[in-house]
């Protein structure tokens, strides 16, 4: 399908974090050569990097960078991405700024999600130190 999904992550002085997610999104869609999925990420007044140059000059076919004042929170960042958005035929993926994401996340997105019907919220494995996603070794985060 070609359904655009949005990468909806709120970010605020995680410099490393920021960085490690725009080379995977840019993995990500060197891999798949999907163009129909966007990254949003809104900047709660990062001072560690300038997000929006690393977007800028990053291999990514689509992004959107939101600035926000004041203390971050997660929530208010999660909603100005969502508001953000104009077709309200297209999927919000909202996440972690931490996570790996395998090749086949677009997909398994898209897959899941029927609009209107069916949302996407995959359980997330939190990996130890030193562990990797080819040997995991940590937990489910399951909300019990």
């Amino acid at each position: 399908s070609d359904v655009l999904v949005h990468f909806v992550v709120p970010v605020k002085n995680q410099a490393r974090w920021v960085q490690q997610f725009i080379m995977d999104m840019e993995d990500l869609y060197k891999a798949t050569k999907d163009e129909n999925f966007n990254i949003i990420i809104i900047d709660f007044d990062s001072t560690d990097m300038d997000v929006e140059y690393a977007l800028r000059n990053s291999k990514l076919a689509r992004y959107q960078y939101l600035k926000r004042t004041g203390s971050f929170e997660r929530s208010a960042g999660l909603q100005a991405g969502a508001d953000a958005i104009e077709d309200s035929h297209t999927i919000l993926f909202l996440c972690d700024l931490h996570i790996h994401f395998p090749v086949s996340i677009i997909d398994n997105i898209r897959k899941h999600c029927i609009e209107g019907k069916l949302a996407y919220a995959p359980i997330v494995m939190r990996l130890g130190c030193g562990s990797s996603p080819s040997e995991p070794d940590g937990y489910w985060e399951v909300k019990e």
